[in-house]
């Protein structure tokens, strides 16, 4: 066991913990919370920005917009969370908040099984697989295994994109990768800027 393995086990432990902790409940309606939040604020931000406008409290439209995104991702969030409260409570009287929690726990360590393979996807940009910390760690092949699903799901493309990225910072450092992203975005820009002249 190195110094990865004690990271991703110390990881692995906390997320445990706080989704035993908390319960499933609590731990599903957290990432609703967040994605409903930002979902509605994206759907509803524009109308709500013309309301504040309307109201003359603020007269600038990108600032109303940006505050109509803020203000309805908070009252989301805060909904969700308030409907999550009254669920756990439901739970709790119906005595199931021992099966709750052991859920929750269950939830809780996926959660950090997950974060950990991002930690290690992380560490991969800039450390070959051959180095110490991957060649002797324990826990980074059952996990790069039990994740082995997600390759499944990404395109080819990012991938194979992803891989370049990797094989690029690894030789010639994360400045020289930058610069190719920046390279890239400005190809992308006069490309969509000769087609929509040519639209016109």
């Amino acid at each position: 066991m190195n110094w990865l393995d004690i990271v991703i086990l110390i990881v692995i432990s906390i997320f445990a913990f706080l989704g035993l902790k908390r319960g499933l409940i609590k731990e599903i309606i957290s990432i609703f919370a967040i994605i409903g939040g930002i979902l509605a604020g994206v759907i509803f931000y524009s109308s709500l920005g013309d309301i504040i406008i309307k109201s003359n409290f603020i007269k600038n439209e990108a600032i109303a917009s940006v505050c109509g995104f803020i203000l309805i991702m908070f009252f989301t969030f805060v909904l969700i969370k308030l409907i999550g409260y009254v669920l756990t409570k439901i739970v709790g009287t119906l005595k199931l908040n021992w099966f709750n929690r052991i859920c929750g726990g269950c939830f809780g360590t996926i959660k950090g099984v997950i974060i950990s393979f991002l930690i290690i996807a992380a560490l991969g940009f800039f450390l070959s697989e051959k180095e110490p910390p991957f060649k002797n760690s324990f826990f980074v092949p059952y996990i790069k295994e039990s994740l082995s699903i997600l390759k499944e799901i990404i395109p080819d493309e990012f991938d194979e994109n992803l891989q370049k990225a990797r094989k690029l910072i690894q030789e010639k450092g994360i400045k020289a990768a930058i610069k190719e992203v920046q390279k890239v975005k400005e190809t992308y820009l006069e490309k969509n800027g000769k087609e929509k002249e040519s639209k016109k």
